[in-house]
């Protein structure tokens, strides 16, 4: 029984067959792809957005872009978008702040201001994203600036003080917004575009009336006019658009013989129009 089991031993060593292995190295090199700029939203919206100047002031334009990477959205090191157009916009270029939408897309998001005195037109937002190899992909979106006719009187109140009745006084303007203030009126052209404007007053109201006709007034030096209810424009003003376009604009009042002793008050109503 020994020896039996020694031979079978033997042959099934024989029976085993030689295994030789061999390896190889994998390699790759994964080039760089650029940037692909996807979307831009301008105040939320894909394209033909409005934006409308606030009068005497700064409004708020929100931007919005998407860029994917094929390399990964970690990738993308840099969005910025330029705004250019009829008019120079401060704070262009702007850098908007970065963020992962997914895998392989970065959104970002950043603001700029509009001045109110602006041109309007068209205006576009080209924005460029940048990966880490330096590499770009751009997309534009043009959005329109309305055009804003508005105004500002620096005075509360025409103040005439004491006068007799028989007498004229004028409270003459100048050209620094000073409001509010009693003494010296002043327009500033609050748009950004040319004004003409339109002014009207009331009777005065007191123990009797001094009619609205006892009053008139000029803007700049272009001459006095009587002040009317149903309003009249003056014409020739041409006050341009500007960060600080004034002109003055001057009252004169005459009280009537007669006029019963008291305290008259009144109102007077300036309105941008188109110049």
């Amino acid at each position: 029984m020994k020896r039996t089991i020694a031979i079978l031993a033997a042959i099934l060593a024989l029976a085993i067959p030689l295994v030789i292995s061999n390896t190889a190295d994998m390699t790759v090199t994964v080039g760089n792809t650029a940037p692909i700029l996807d979307n831009i939203k301008i105040n939320g919206i894909d394209s033909g957005a409005t934006v409308n100047p606030t009068a005497g002031n700064t409004t708020t334009v929100i931007l919005y872009a998407e860029a994917t990477d094929t390399n990964g959205w970690a990738d993308v090191t840099e969005i910025k978008c330029t705004v250019t157009g009829p008019g120079t916009v401060e704070g262009s270029p702007v850098n908007l702040i970065l963020d992962q939408l997914d895998s392989d897309t970065r959104n970002a998001t950043g603001t700029f201001t509009m001045d109110f005195y602006d041109a309007s037109g068209t205006y576009t937002v080209t924005c460029t994203a940048k990966d880490a190899s330096g590499a770009t992909g751009s997309k534009a979106e043009t959005y329109s600036y309305t055009s804003s006719t508005a105004l500002d009187l620096d005075a509360g109140t025409i103040a005439f003080g004491w006068m007799n009745p028989g007498a004229t006084t004028t409270v003459t303007g100048n050209t620094t917004m000073e409001g509010p203030t009693t003494t010296a009126p002043t327009i500033k052209n609050q748009g950004n575009a040319q004004i003409d404007a339109t002014i009207s007053g009331t009777d005065l109201s007191g123990p009797s009336t001094i009619g609205v006709g006892n009053v008139t007034y000029q803007f700049s030096a272009l001459g006095f006019n009587v002040l009317t209810t149903g309003g009249t424009t003056e014409t020739l003003l041409n006050l341009a658009a500007g960060a600080s376009s004034t002109t003055n604009v001057d009252f004169s009042l005459y009280v009537p013989i007669g006029t019963v002793t008291g305290i008259y008050t009144g109102t007077t109503t300036i309105i941008a129009v188109s110049g």
